[in-house]
């Protein structure tokens, strides 16, 4: 039987096996043929091996009844084929051979649907291995191949991509006549992922999901041998990512071709387009002729037109770009040996290399270039290519010709990885120089624009400097302002954000249109000096240096700058500082806390020698090392120290020099100190001091020595602020806020408003943090300090609210955007009764909390939240779907309640309503005293919505007292409003309420009673008002609810 089926089926010259065969009668009024272990083998240069773990043959019954046995259909289940290439293939295998083993298994299945009367060939789940030098591998293919009435063959698939499925369809015609035979294959959703090799890794947000349109075409002689293919490969709208770098195209299209036994890769006409950029480009590869050997190729352009979208240049067309170079499979590296353009007489060369390894690209790249306008080199400026050089250069350059430049660079896999910190280069990995004439830039803000320069550019060691000179600013008027020389520098190229732009310069020409430059947004010094341009003659010779960081909107704040002018026979029509000078020969010197006015001419009319200090805006012009200021903490947070979230008012800041640094001594007795985060201030007057040592360098400050001691409290440690004044680090061997703290507090910040806390120590007493804790909650006051929090709390004893304490406190707890995320607590209430708290994510932003309490009293009065519950063993869950979207339920068994002054009023109103011997109720003190009771379950099931809290359903239930409470608390503004039912004797009383049918109406609910009384708590939280309504007493069950 197998035999048989074989013949009908197997392609000829093939070497077939088969294991078992059965036939199949499940089917009514069918028969199906199982051939079981088919081995089948394909012999060629490229050979071609399949194993078939199953092949269904239905049997045609109509040719089974005259004698026949034929099959309309085979369907093969999960086969494994392997193609495997010559042993004197390269490593990549030949491109016809390829496609002339495709021919064959075509050709094959195409005979057998003629030959057998097969209408149908499915191939269910299969995988693809091609082995060679780089080996790769397909699987979850789907297929149903079929024969049309014009004897075209048919096939529609479906296979696995790394990044989902993709769908091809195939078609093949036989040659007929001058007609060649010829296969076509079409795909879609096939993306860059599935084209890289099977051990090159990606990540994802890097463009390698995009789609691809591909379509393969190739023709055959009739004896099945390899003619011509062509491939085309198009993506539109697409994009990729390098480092943050984000490179965009509207259609990118590449299309290559082969022909016969021909080994060369033809690149024909193709083309990438973003806006307008246009380039056309072809070429060939020619693969090697032994695996040892490498892969060679050329690209040339027919038409090339650059239009950057984010250089504010017209169009450009390139006269000419070639490049050609070498791929080693070795290593997968890719050599562009040479690349050359060249627009009118502008001419560049180029050379590099790119590695593709697990790690990443690397990449290595020379370009030399002479005789650019600057606009063309705006535009042909690669936007991979050290983008902040380049972002500088577009937007400060104006006009001007680049006489030469050269660039040297070697970039690492980091520097293609947006979430990388590292830069992927240092020190001497990249360097660029460039000579310029005529230049015209932008130097600053609105600050002129200075033209006419003529210099160089240069990129080593992590910094860019420009040095040019005979230069001159564009004015509006007739006089001339010169710059005979300057420089402006980047440092930190490395750094991703944080650059800090230097410039110096040297200007000459009429004092009045040199303050009128100085007078430009972001500087604006005589507005700020209160001087009127206008009012200034004579000539002046100003040197200028000025350190700011590189970002968007730049303010005179953030700007470090200084300028020295030597003025001759200076004049004020107008008083300057209510005094007028005249001929006078000075010096000025201005900062952005000063200026200062030294030398001879007229005051006043008088001859005089003249030492004028005026100050610019608020600043202290007394700000000098070695001497006493009174100074605020905004005043030093415009100096780069912010310490305003912590200090308010006034002090007395002492600054000398010391070694290794400034030493300074402040009397904090007039300040206010809050330290909120930890619920700890002091006020004004209260007597304190504060001491340390500051290093400064261009990137942070450092804080050695840091002691503050005032009345019971000591923090004594280090601290690293960055130039702006944000918190870097801060270690505090002692962090002792009120006597008997002992602990030790460590803060290391992890990234852009992210930190790390520890606290540990012996001691530390938590009220004022408790407090703190409890404010904030009620005013849902947003902390700007941080974007995510990880605390770590490690404490032998923890003192709380009513002398209550928690030992062998370990909390590990994460904030995002002021949402607890996750935390862990333990501890030991008084240090016997446990205490644990989770919080867990549930995913898509939901959380969980879980709490149990050995002991609910103790740990409400250690919070502070209620002191008169004793005992408890309390349960608490909650369901935070959002930040401000929860439910849930908190359940305390076994408590008491002492001295509670609303259950002694409601037990007076009880008393009041049962004064007679005859009433149904009497008063009764076997639970508790007075202002106490005893209860079995405390429950409440609430919700939170926003900032109001829901107490949807409340009990309490004891032997002699019981109760119910529901209500809204708004935890913004800290109001409440809440109602409940008291029920005395609740365990009688309770009964009624669970009568059926009469229950509601007698009873008002499952935890009220016959007779109970309605209360209302309302007000604030800090101060809430509870009322008693008495005529409810005497109401039973429903018609008491008409009383609340």
């Amino acid at each position: 039987m197998a035999n048989m089926v074989l013949e009908q089926t197997a392609p000829e010259l093939a070497g077939v096996s088969a294991g078992d065969t059965t036939l199949d009668f499940s089917d009514i009024g069918k028969i199906k043929v199982v051939l079981n272990n088919l081995a089948l083998e394909l012999p060629g240069q490229t050979s071609v091996s399949v194993v078939i773990p199953e092949m269904d043959l239905p049997l045609d019954l109509g040719a089974l009844l005259r004698g026949e046995v034929k099959f309309s259909s085979l369907s093969l289940r999960e086969p494994a084929i392997v193609l495997k290439m010559g042993p004197n293939e390269a490593d990549v295998p030949p491109f016809h051979a390829m496609m002339e083993a495709a021919e064959t298994v075509t050709a094959a299945i195409d005979r057998n649907l003629v030959e057998r009367g097969l209408e149908t060939v499915e191939i269910v789940d299969a995988h693809i291995d091609i082995m060679s030098g780089a080996p790769r591998s397909v699987s979850g293919i789907d297929l149903i191949a079929w024969r049309t009435d014009s004897g075209r063959l048919e096939l529609s698939a479906r296979l696995k991509g790394k990044r989902g499925d993709w769908r091809f369809q195939y078609f093949r015609e036989n040659a007929q006549g001058d007609e060649l035979g010829r296969q076509v294959f079409l795909a879609n959703d096939v993306t860059l992922s599935d084209l890289l090799p099977e051990s090159q890794s990606y990540r994802i947000g890097k463009g390698m999901a995009l789609p691809i349109a591909v379509r393969l075409e190739s023709r055959f002689l009739a004896d099945g041998r390899f003619e011509s293919a062509n491939l085309v490969g198009r993506m539109l709208n697409g994009w990729f990512r390098q480092g943050r770098t984000l490179v965009r195209f509207d259609d990118a299209a590449v299309s290559l071709a082969w022909r016969g036994e021909d080994p060369k890769v033809h690149i024909t006409r193709s083309h990438v387009i973003r806006g307008n950029t246009q380039i056309f480009y072809s070429g060939e590869i020619t693969p090697p002729e032994n695996p040892e050997d490498d892969w060679n190729w050329t690209v040339s352009t027919d038409w090339a037109q650059l239009g950057s979208a984010d250089v504010p240049e017209p169009p450009i067309s390139l006269d000419i770009f070639n490049a050609s170079g070498r791929f080693v499979t070795d290593d997968q590296t890719l050599f562009f040996d040479k690349m050359e353009m060249r627009v009118g007489t502008a001419i560049a060369q180029a050379a590099g290399s790119l590695q593709i390894t697990n790690q990443g690209p690397y990449l290595a790249l020379a370009v030399e270039g002479e005789k650019f306008p600057v606009g063309l080199a705006k535009l042909i400026w690669p936007i991979t290519l050290v983008p902040p050089a380049r972002k500088w250069v577009i937007e400060n350059m104006v006009t001007g010709m680049l006489d030469s430049f050269a660039y040297q660079g070697a970039i690492q896999p980091p520097a293609f990885d947006i979430n990388d910190p590292d830069p992927g280069w240092s020190g001497d990995d990249v360097g660029f120089e460039m000579s310029f004439h005529d230049l015209e830039i932008s130097p600053l803000g609105e600050v002129p624009h200075i033209a006419g320069l003529r210099g160089d550019l240069r990129v080593a060691d992590e910094v860019m400097k420009i040095a040019a000179e005979d230069g001159h600013f564009v004015l509006d008027g007739n006089e001339k302002v010169d710059v005979p020389q300057g420089t402006f520098t980047i440092e930190n190229l490395t750094e991703r954000d944080g650059k800090v732009a230097v410039l110096s310069a040297l200007v000459e020409g009429p004092v009045r249109e040199i303050g009128e430059i100085f007078d430009s947004a972001p500087l604006k010094i005589a507005e700020k000096a209160d001087l009127a341009i206008s009012a200034l003659s004579g000539t002046g010779q100003v040197s200028v240096n000025a350190r700011f960081p590189l970002v968007k909107k730049l303010t005179l704040e953030e700007v470090d700058w200084s300028a020295v002018l030597k003025a001759q026979d200076f004049t004020t029509s107008e008083p300057m500082q209510g005094h007028l000078l005249e001929n006078a020969d000075i010096v000025v010197e201005a900062d952005a806390r000063s200026v200062s006015v030294k030398g001879q001419g007229k005051l006043d009319g008088l001859q005089a020698d003249i030492d004028l200090i005026i100050p610019l805006g608020d600043s202290d012009v007394t700000a000098r090392q070695g001497v006493v200021l009174d100074v605020t903490a905004d005043e030093l947070a415009k100096r780069g120290i912010d310490l305003s979230g912590f200090l308010k008012g006034p002090m007395s800041l002492r600054v000398a020099d010391g070694v290794g640094g400034r030493v300074f001594a402040i009397d904090l007795r007039r300040t206010e100190v809050n330290l909120a985060a930890v619920g700890w201030t002091k006020s004004k007057g209260v007597p304190a001091t504060a001491q340390f040592r500051l290093k400064e360098t261009s990137k942070q400050y450092v804080v050695e020595d840091f002691e503050l001691n005032t009345d019971g409290a000591t923090i004594r440690g280090d601290m690293v602020l960055t130039t702006s004044g944000e918190l870097q680090s801060a270690t505090f061997s002692r962090f002792e806020l009120r006597a008997g703290d002992s602990a030790a507090l460590s803060i290391n910040r992890s990234g852009s408003k992210a930190y790390r806390l520890a606290l540990t120590g012996a001691s530390f007493d938590a009220r004022g943090l408790i407090r703190q804790l409890k404010e904030t909650s009620e005013s849902s006051a947003s902390n700007t300090l941080f974007n995510t929090l990880q605390v770590n709390v490690d404490l032998d004893k923890v003192l709380g609210f009513g002398g209550v304490s928690v030992s062998g406190v370990s909390l590990d707890a994460t904030l995002n955007n002021e949402q607890l995320t996750a935390a862990s607590l333990v501890g030991l209430v008084d240090g016997r009764s446990g205490l644990d708290f989770y919080v867990e994510e549930q995913g898509a932003g939901k959380r969980m909390a879980r709490g149990t309490f050995a002991n609910t009293g103790r740990l409400l009065k250690f919070l502070d939240l209620y002191k008169r519950m004793e005992r408890g063993q309390g349960s608490l869950v909650i369901n935070m779907r959002e930040q401000k979207l929860w439910t849930g339920n908190l359940t305390v068994r076994t408590l008491e309640i002492t001295e509670d002054p609303a259950i002694a009023q409601l037990r007076q109103s009880q008393r009041t309503n049962s004064g007679n011997s005859g009433a149904l109720v009497r008063e009764t003190q076997t639970n508790g005293t007075a202002g106490g009771a005893a209860f079995d379950v405390l429950s409440l099931d609430f919700n939170r919505i926003d900032d109001v809290l829901n107490i949807t359903k409340g009990s309490l239930e004891g032997a002699a007292f019981g109760g119910t409470v529901e209500g809204l608390v708004d935890l913004k503004s800290g109001m409440l409003g809440l109602n409940g039912t008291f029920v005395p004797i609740y365990a009688l009383n309770n009964l009624f309420a669970k009568i059926p049918l009469l229950g509601f109406a007698l009873g008002g609910g499952n935890s009220e009673g016959l007779f109970g009384v309605t209360y209302r708590v309302s007000g604030s939280l800090s101060d809430p008002q509870f009322t008693v309504n008495p005529i409810s007493a005497i109401a039973p069950g429903i018609f008491r609810k008409m009383f609340q």
